[in-house]
């Protein structure tokens, strides 16, 4: 009987979730990436150039970093082509809340998108909590000090460590 509900505790484990082949996962995932890098590679071209023609600039370094990732996506995505046109078996991933994490990276998102409208203070505060609310926990306590020492914790670093304000 202990063993009967030990095996289906397992199975239940083993089929909830979302379950992808990894090497579908590997190109859906460079697939994004590639958009994300040809989005930052559009910026760094629109940077001024700069004055002296032969001289490398600071727009040019985004440009170089660029031009690496989208390279490097561009591989991934052809292995991971090469390994799908194959049929080659791979591992599958099994993710247990893809729920939680897309709320997660949506939170994520709004704190960057809040930085300069709501401050950085408030807005790490605010999202950090919010990302551990997602995460699962529901204690008070470490909802309201964690937050609060990491707001505290990247202020000193760059305000008072690095000398860079913090807005």
């Amino acid at each position: 009987m202990l063993k009967t509900c030990a095996a289906s505790d397992a199975l239940q484990e083993e089929t909830s979730g979302l379950h992808v082949p990894l090497v579908w996962l590997e190109f859906a995932v460079g697939l994004i990436l590639l958009g994300a890098a040809g989005y930052y590679m559009h910026g760094a071209l629109m940077l001024p150039k700069p004055l002296n023609v032969h001289a490398l600039g600071a727009g040019d370094f985004p440009i170089i970093i660029a031009t690496g990732l989208l390279g490097a996506l561009l591989l991934l995505l052809a292995l991971s082509l090469v390994k799908i046109i194959k049929g080659v078996q791979t591992t599958v991933v099994s993710i247990s809340r893809p729920l939680a994490i897309s709320v997660g990276v949506l939170v994520l998102l709004g704190h960057a998108m809040s930085l300069e409208t709501i401050g950085a203070s408030v807005s790490t505060a605010v999202f950090a909590a919010l990302i551990m609310l997602v995460s699962g926990e529901r204690r008070p306590m470490p909802l309201l000090l964690i937050p609060l020492a990491l707001t505290v914790g990247v202020y000193l670093v760059f305000s008072v460590a690095l000398g860079v304000p913090f807005p």
